[in-house]
């Protein structure tokens, strides 16, 4: 009587040939073997398997210990697809012959699963089920590794390995910590769609190439210390709990991924690394991160503070850095940043005043316009500003100087520091050309009160809304341009214009010569060479 597990795509289990013992037991209208026999019906009711006495664990265990040996002494595949297994499965070849095959597809283990000292072989375990503890040892290289669509219900450990070819462990659910000890190989190392419900460690792993996370979820902290991942792609990955990376990460993809805790790569080394349309929930610290050939955050969203300062010499170089389309809610500290090629903060938005205190600029910086700069108050913010005004001063940036003068006057003035008389003349320069960064500002007032002026010496004569009136009062507003102060000047007859004349006539002199100076001092700001 065959069992009725059968499964076209895993392999039939070969322990039946040789089990002395042929149990056959009904469920849901199906024959199953001792060790096919699922636990629950249909309709999530107990089968007879959890009734069964220790004899009949003892029969299956011994069965399954002697097939496994005889598999290991005949150099054979270890089948054992959808088998459930009571006992602990322990395979040490390093005391027996090489195992080629081990096929646990659509198991259950009950207990541990130890896999020690494996010298080169296949495992699969896709769509298994693991209540116990499972070890993998191998002071060899591994040639493929599956556990697809696996859930794991206690620790995974993988220690000593080299991944000679695959490690696929897609779409699989890990309810306890998952521990990789000196791990290494050229991959690919696949978790994409794995859920982890616990801590994840990588210690010490070396060489590890072509290791994708995409749609991961790491539900508990992430850390990887003193490795070295090649190619490692966390795109659209979720890290739900802290993050901490050492070591190197090489061509690291994070495209659209979201920390939801601290994600700290402080002293790490990344080369080549993408942050695109990232989400930073809590701190991101980079401090002391050394940068080898560019890093990318752009459209990334930084809602706490980002660290990426230095304080040591190793670190400071910085190449090409892209935060294109950025947003910084909170503090963003670049200091003791050397750029030694461009950077990118075009359309970013600063919702704190950025810190670049101590760095050394690259001429090709591009910063985004001034109203990104949301934070203009306080003697903090005009510190930083200053320092962003002295350095594009440093390459002649006249556009970007201005637009930091611009910025720190009007933090200053928004401080407790600055004097009443400060602030009145503070505002009027804004007012009047943006701190010299305007050159029509000054010409629209300067037109403005121009006609404002001849409306009002119109309204001063005798015969009101007469075109002859407002001509001649708009001819003498001019003059007051034209020649400041000539209301002073006596008439015909040796008389003064009335005191009304007088005061108006002197104070529109005194604003528009203050008008031309803002104009050609703007102009002059614009496009001074020196």
């Amino acid at each position: 009587m065959p069992c009725s597990y059968n499964h076209e795509e895993y392999g039939v289990c070969k322990i039946q040939e040789h089990c002395e013992t042929s149990m056959f037991h009904t469920l849901d209208g199906n024959n199953y073997c001792a060790f096919h026999l699922p636990e629950l019906d249909s309709n999530g009711m107990p089968s007879i398997r959890a009734g069964w006495s220790g004899v009949l664990y003892d029969k299956q265990g011994n069965a399954l210990k002697a097939y496994v040996n005889h598999c290991n002494s005949h150099e054979a595949d270890i089948e054992l697809p959808g088998t459930i297994i009571d006992i602990p499965l322990e395979v040490n070849p390093t005391l027996q012959l090489q195992v080629r095959n081990l096929n646990l597809c659509e198991a259950m283990l009950n207990k541990h699963l130890n896999l020690t000292g494996m010298r080169n072989p296949k495992i699969r375990a896709d769509k298994a089920i693991f209540k116990g503890q499972v070890t993998l040892t191998a002071n060899n290289a591994t040639s493929e590794i599956h556990f697809r669509e696996t859930l794991f219900c206690d620790q995974f450990v993988m220690s000593n390995c080299i991944l000679g070819k695959t490690a696929d462990f897609t779409k699989s659910e890990f309810h306890k910590e998952v521990t990789f000890n000196t791990v290494k190989g050229v991959g690919p190392f696949t978790f994409d769609e794995s859920i982890f419900h616990s801590t994840v460690t990588l210690n010490g792993c070396s060489q590890l190439s072509n290791s994708s996370f995409v749609e991961a979820v790491f539900e508990q902290g992430f850390s990887v210390n003193d490795s070295s991942l090649q190619s490692a792609n966390f795109t659209k990955t979720s890290f739900k709990g802290p993050v901490k990376m050492t070591g190197t990460i090489a061509h690291g993809m994070f495209a659209s991924a979201h920390f939801e805790g601290a994600a700290i790569f402080r002293s790490a080394c990344l080369d080549s690394c993408d942050f695109l349309n990232v989400t930073f929930e809590e701190s991101a610290d980079f401090n002391n991160t050394t940068i080898q050939n560019e890093i990318v955050f752009d459209k990334a969203e930084f809602k706490s503070n980002f660290i990426f300062s230095s304080s040591d010499g190793e670190s400071r170089d910085l190449p090409f850095l892209g935060c294109s389309e950025t947003t910084f809610n909170r503090g963003a500290n670049f200091s003791n940043r050397e750029f030694n090629a461009p950077a990118r903060f075009k359309s970013t938005v600063f919702f704190h005043a950025p810190l670049f205190h101590g760095c050394k600029f690259h001429q090709d910086m591009d910063f985004p316009e001034m109203k990104n700069f949301k934070e203009k108050s306080g003697k903090s913010a005009s510190r930083a500003y200053r320092t962003l005004r002295y350095a594009m001063e440093g390459f002649r940036a006249t556009r970007e100087q201005s637009m930091f003068f611009a910025l720190e006057q009007i933090s200053f003035r928004n401080s407790d520091a600055s004097r009443i008389d400060e602030k009145i003349v503070s505002i009027l320069y804004q007012w009047l050309s943006n701190f010299g960064q305007s050159i029509s500002r000054p010409l629209i007032w300067f037109l403005g009160i121009l006609f404002t002026f001849a409306q009002i010496y119109c309204w001063s004569s005798s015969v009101m809304g007469c075109l002859a009136c407002y001509s001649k009062a708009f001819q003498f507003a001019v003059l007051q341009y034209v020649k400041p102060f000539s209301v002073w000047i006596p008439k015909a007859d040796g008389e003064l214009c009335d005191w009304p004349v007088l005061l108006l006539g002197t104070i529109q002199s005194i604003t528009g010569l203050t008008l031309i100076t803002l104009f050609l001092l703007a102009l002059r700001w614009k496009f001074r060479r020196v």
